[in-house]
Protein backbone atom coordinates (compact mmCIF):
# COMPACT_ATOMS: atom_id res chain seq x y z
CA UNK A 1 0.00 0.00 0.00
CA UNK A 2 1.01 3.55 -1.20
CA UNK A 3 0.84 6.00 2.11
CA UNK A 4 1.02 8.50 -0.29
CA UNK A 5 -1.47 7.72 -3.39
CA UNK A 6 -4.01 6.91 0.07
CA UNK A 7 -3.36 10.82 1.14
CA UNK A 8 -3.69 12.18 -2.12
CA UNK A 9 -6.75 9.83 -2.89
CA UNK A 10 -8.55 10.91 0.38
CA UNK A 11 -7.82 14.76 -0.22
CA UNK A 12 -8.95 14.85 -3.63
CA UNK A 13 -11.78 12.78 -3.36
CA UNK A 14 -12.48 15.03 -0.30
CA UNK A 15 -12.85 18.08 -2.22
CA UNK A 16 -14.57 15.71 -4.99
CA UNK A 17 -17.11 14.51 -2.25
CA UNK A 18 -17.54 18.22 -1.10
CA UNK A 19 -18.51 20.20 -4.48
CA UNK A 20 -20.79 17.07 -5.99
CA UNK A 21 -22.32 16.54 -2.01
CA UNK A 22 -23.08 20.06 -2.07
CA UNK A 23 -24.56 20.81 -5.63
CA UNK A 24 -26.26 17.55 -5.55
CA UNK A 25 -27.94 18.36 -2.38
CA UNK A 26 -29.26 21.86 -3.63
CA UNK A 27 -31.02 20.09 -6.10
CA UNK A 28 -32.50 17.12 -4.02
CA UNK A 29 -33.49 20.47 -1.92
CA UNK A 30 -35.27 21.78 -4.76
CA UNK A 31 -37.08 18.53 -5.56
CA UNK A 32 -38.09 17.44 -1.88
CA UNK A 33 -36.88 19.93 1.10
CA UNK A 34 -36.50 18.70 4.25
CA UNK A 35 -34.07 20.33 7.09
CA UNK A 36 -31.44 18.12 8.31
CA UNK A 37 -32.00 19.72 12.50
CA UNK A 38 -35.65 18.76 11.84
CA UNK A 39 -35.33 14.65 10.76
CA UNK A 40 -35.77 12.29 13.61
CA UNK A 41 -33.50 10.47 15.55
CA UNK A 42 -30.48 13.28 15.02
CA UNK A 43 -28.91 14.84 17.48
CA UNK A 44 -28.73 18.51 18.30
CA UNK A 45 -26.76 20.65 16.23
CA UNK A 46 -24.69 22.34 18.86
CA UNK A 47 -24.65 18.57 20.65
CA UNK A 48 -20.72 18.13 20.98
CA UNK A 49 -20.98 14.71 19.44
CA UNK A 50 -22.27 16.19 16.16
CA UNK A 51 -18.49 16.97 15.22
CA UNK A 52 -18.60 12.90 14.20
CA UNK A 53 -21.69 13.73 11.48
CA UNK A 54 -18.90 15.83 9.78
CA UNK A 55 -16.20 13.72 9.88
CA UNK A 56 -17.75 11.30 8.67
CA UNK A 57 -17.07 11.24 4.86
CA UNK A 58 -13.16 11.57 5.30
CA UNK A 59 -13.42 8.73 7.97
CA UNK A 60 -15.27 7.09 5.12
CA UNK A 61 -12.89 8.19 2.33
CA UNK A 62 -9.68 7.05 4.27
CA UNK A 63 -11.14 3.50 4.48
CA UNK A 64 -12.45 3.60 0.88
CA UNK A 65 -8.83 4.99 -0.29
CA UNK A 66 -7.19 2.24 1.64
CA UNK A 67 -9.93 -0.49 0.22
CA UNK A 68 -8.96 0.82 -3.27
CA UNK A 69 -5.01 -0.27 -2.94
CA UNK A 70 -6.18 -3.96 -1.73
CA UNK A 71 -9.40 -4.48 -4.11
CA UNK A 72 -7.78 -5.74 -7.61
CA UNK A 73 -10.48 -4.35 -10.53
CA UNK A 74 -9.98 -5.21 -14.07
CA UNK A 75 -9.56 -1.85 -16.61
CA UNK A 76 -9.43 1.02 -17.39
CA UNK A 77 -8.58 3.87 -14.83
CA UNK A 78 -11.99 5.38 -15.36
CA UNK A 79 -13.64 1.47 -15.67
CA UNK A 80 -11.78 0.96 -11.97
CA UNK A 81 -13.31 3.89 -10.79
CA UNK A 82 -16.59 2.93 -11.90
CA UNK A 83 -16.65 0.05 -10.44
CA UNK A 84 -14.98 1.17 -7.63
CA UNK A 85 -17.82 3.44 -6.78
CA UNK A 86 -20.21 1.43 -7.82
CA UNK A 87 -19.24 -1.16 -4.75
CA UNK A 88 -18.83 1.86 -2.58
CA UNK A 89 -22.23 2.65 -3.18
CA UNK A 90 -23.69 -0.83 -2.98
CA UNK A 91 -21.56 -1.43 0.50
CA UNK A 92 -22.36 2.65 1.98
CA UNK A 93 -25.55 3.25 1.10
CA UNK A 94 -27.72 0.80 0.19
CA UNK A 95 -28.20 -0.77 3.47
CA UNK A 96 -27.74 2.87 5.09
CA UNK A 97 -31.00 3.20 2.97
CA UNK A 98 -32.61 0.08 3.42
CA UNK A 99 -32.28 0.31 7.58
CA UNK A 100 -33.33 3.67 7.29
CA UNK A 101 -36.61 3.13 5.20
CA UNK A 102 -37.59 0.10 7.55
CA UNK A 103 -37.08 1.55 10.67
CA UNK A 104 -37.51 5.16 10.78
CA UNK A 105 -39.97 7.25 8.93
CA UNK A 106 -37.75 10.21 6.88
CA UNK A 107 -38.68 12.88 4.28
CA UNK A 108 -38.29 11.49 0.38
CA UNK A 109 -35.33 14.23 -0.11
CA UNK A 110 -33.52 12.31 2.23
CA UNK A 111 -33.61 9.26 0.28
CA UNK A 112 -33.22 11.05 -2.84
CA UNK A 113 -30.16 12.40 -1.52
CA UNK A 114 -29.00 9.47 0.04
CA UNK A 115 -29.65 6.65 -2.86
CA UNK A 116 -30.04 8.27 -6.37
CA UNK A 117 -27.49 10.91 -5.69
CA UNK A 118 -25.17 9.03 -3.41
CA UNK A 119 -24.67 6.53 -6.59
CA UNK A 120 -23.30 9.65 -8.76
CA UNK A 121 -21.30 10.98 -6.16
CA UNK A 122 -19.56 7.74 -5.36
CA UNK A 123 -19.15 7.49 -9.40
CA UNK A 124 -17.27 10.78 -9.39
CA UNK A 125 -15.54 9.94 -6.33
CA UNK A 126 -14.55 6.11 -6.92
CA UNK A 127 -12.94 7.52 -10.44
CA UNK A 128 -11.05 10.27 -8.19
CA UNK A 129 -9.55 7.49 -6.12
CA UNK A 130 -8.79 5.04 -9.13
CA UNK A 131 -7.04 8.18 -10.93
CA UNK A 132 -5.11 9.72 -7.50
CA UNK A 133 -4.31 5.31 -6.83
CA UNK A 134 -3.20 4.47 -10.55
CA UNK A 135 -1.15 7.73 -11.10
CA UNK A 136 2.52 7.33 -11.40
CA UNK A 137 3.75 9.86 -8.76
CA UNK A 138 3.38 12.79 -11.22
CA UNK A 139 -0.48 13.48 -10.24
CA UNK A 140 0.29 13.29 -6.48
CA UNK A 141 3.02 16.24 -6.32
CA UNK A 142 2.49 19.72 -7.04
CA UNK A 143 5.20 21.15 -9.78
CA UNK A 144 5.40 24.76 -10.46
CA UNK A 145 5.65 25.52 -14.49
CA UNK A 146 8.82 27.31 -15.11
CA UNK A 147 8.84 30.46 -16.71
CA UNK A 148 10.07 30.92 -20.29
CA UNK A 149 13.12 33.49 -20.81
Amino acid sequence: MNGKKVVCSVVAGGIVYLIFSTALSIIAQAIAPFSWADVGGMRAMNDPWMIGYFFYGFVLLIGAAILYQIVNLKGTVAEKGIKFGALMWLVTNIPSAFIILTTMIYPLGFFLQNVLFGYIIWLFVGTTIACMSECRGECCRFKAKKKRK
